[in-house]
């Protein structure tokens, strides 16, 4: 008795249909390597961190996670009183009192704080707003150099920085060029 020949299936396809599909082959792993690689790529430059969007081209200005988490238990400790929870500050910031001075003003980006390169949100935190008072213009704003020290500072304004959009801090960045942290 003659065996029936084993079936070959790859024989039944012509040439030019293997190599088509070794190419779509080739394509789709090319893909989803490049995929893969891209995707590595942003996960290793995100973690950590808050992306700002920027999409300029420029690198991103970014925060440390964990810096804004220390920024903001010490913002809870002693910001927040004057400045409200989220940073809203009071309703009314932009009204002077009798006395000269404004009530505290927002944080976010409803403010102005993100005007103000990092140089001088730093000495105003440390110093208290009075070294900034003019005629007419008083700060009840109280210096924190004797309760925070640098890093705390800088964490404070890291958290503060993450109330902002990312358009603010990016701005907030390029001011800062002329005036960094000390």
């Amino acid at each position: 008795m003659n065996k029936p020949e084993e079936s070959d299936d790859a024989g039944m396809l012509g040439a030019g249909t293997r190599r088509w599909i070794l190419y779509v082959a080739a394509f789709i792993g090319l893909g989803l390597l490049t995929t893969g690689a891209g995707y590595w790529w942003f996960i290793q430059q995100a973690e950590g961190t808050i992306l700002d969007g920027n999409v300029s081209g420029d690198p991103p200005q970014t925060l440390e996670l964990q810096q804004v988490a220390r920024g903001e238990a010490l913002y809870q400790g002693h910001c927040l009183q004057c400045h409200g929870v989220r940073g809203e500050g009071n309703p009314n910031w932009r009204q002077q009192h009798s006395d000269d001075t404004y009530p505290p003003p927002p944080h976010d980006s409803t403010g102005h704080t993100w005007h103000h390169a990092d140089g001088l949100l730093y000495r105003i935190v440390r110093d208290g707003g009075t070294i900034y008072e003019t005629p007419g213009f008083k700060s009840a704003m109280p210096a924190f150099g004797d309760r925070l020290n640098e890093d705390e500072i800088r964490d404070v304004i890291a958290y503060i920085k993450s109330l902002w959009k990312p358009e603010h801090r990016e701005s907030q960045a390029e001011v800062s060029l002329q005036d960094p942290f000390p």
